[in-house]
């Protein structure tokens, strides 16, 4: 038993994943992945869309979860805030404003938190 929560607390913590220069955690991934939903959906059908899914796809890769439910949930998430309704106010673009609040929201943080928990 204490072999097993050795080996999850070791999971949990922060380690350095291939292509970051800096500790990241499960749900800092799954964080990172939601944020980059978020803009390919407010970005749709744009090369700065097909770049934010790529980039999505890419902390998908670098994560270790094996249930695809946990990025459904965070997918349905990026996309509820539908970053892109009020982008443009006096001529300017706040979609990637919008999703960069979503990425450092206390809902988020809290969202993957939890999913990520064994």
């Amino acid at each position: 038993m204490k072999a097993l929560v050795i080996i999850a607390v070791l999971f949990a913590l922060p380690s350095n994943r291939v292509g970051l220069e800096r500790p990241a955690t499960e749900a800092d991934l799954l964080r990172a992945f939601a944020f980059g939903r978020c803009l390919a959906k407010a970005y749709d059908k744009t090369p700065f869309g097909d770049d934010a899914e790529r980039v999505a796809n890419g902390y998908f890769q670098m994560g270790r979860l094996t249930d695809q439910e946990p990025y459904d949930r965070v997918t349905a998430a990026a996309e509820s805030i539908d970053a892109a309704r009020p982008a443009v106010q006096g001529h300017a673009n706040l979609a990637i404003m919008n999703c960069l609040e979503f990425y450092e929201s206390p809902r988020l943080k809290k969202m993957t938190a939890r999913l990520v928990s064994p």
